[in-house]
């Protein structure tokens, strides 16, 4: 048996007046999608805990079957996978989203939905200025950086991606959990050199 997940991440949305009160993911056409749907089974699962906050993270972590509270975010497992950058065992990736920022709160997630270009230049910059033997800033997809923290220095944790604090202090959603402090570092410096 094959086994597709297809994650519509960012896809829930309020209804919208002018489309009927429909949402924007009911009114769109979406046959390729239809398709896949009426050749396999289609059903629902709860990937946010109860009580949990909802978040990219947790719902990839309970996808892959890990308890979100005791592993390290895997959304940057899996970009550096996408990436083709290989882990050495005691390494943990991070997904550094670019971000703008106003008055020390995250107002656009996707700095401006940058471009690969841009924003490679951007972390090339991060990785010269911060980068270390053990920290190492690399490209990922446009403003979806990567960042891979070694030996083990930050692999207990944890951290929440910025789209799910739009709009709220930066300061109430610092990394947290063991290595945590070399992660808020960073972030602080980072925003010094940008």
């Amino acid at each position: 048996m094959k086994l597709c997940v297809v994650l519509l991440s960012g896809a829930a949305d309020l209804p919208v007046e002018s489309l009927g009160g429909r949402t924007p993911l009911a009114a769109a056409r979406l046959p390729r999608l239809a398709a896949l749907a009426a050749a396999g089974r289609v059903g629902g699962v709860r990937t946010i805990p109860r009580g949990r906050a909802p978040s990219h993270e947790t719902a990839l972590s309970t996808l892959l079957g890990l308890d979100p509270l005791l592993h390290p975010p895997v959304a940057g497992a899996l970009l550096a996978l996408a990436r083709q950058a290989p882990l050495e065992p005691r390494e943990t990736a991070f997904r550094c989203d670019l971000v703008n920022l106003y008055g020390g709160a995250v107002v656009d997630p996707t700095a401006g939905r940058m471009g690969a270009r841009e924003a490679e230049i951007l972390v090339k910059l991060l990785d010269e200025e911060l980068g270390s033997p053990s920290v190492r800033f690399r490209p990922g997809w446009r403003w979806r950086a990567l960042l891979v923290v070694g030996e083990g220095a930050a692999a207990g944790a944890h951290t929440e991606p910025p789209a799910s604090f739009l709009g709220e202090p930066v300061a109430a959603h610092r990394a947290s959990g063991p290595g945590a402090e070399l992660l808020r570092s960073l972030v602080d410096r980072a925003a010094e050199v940008l």
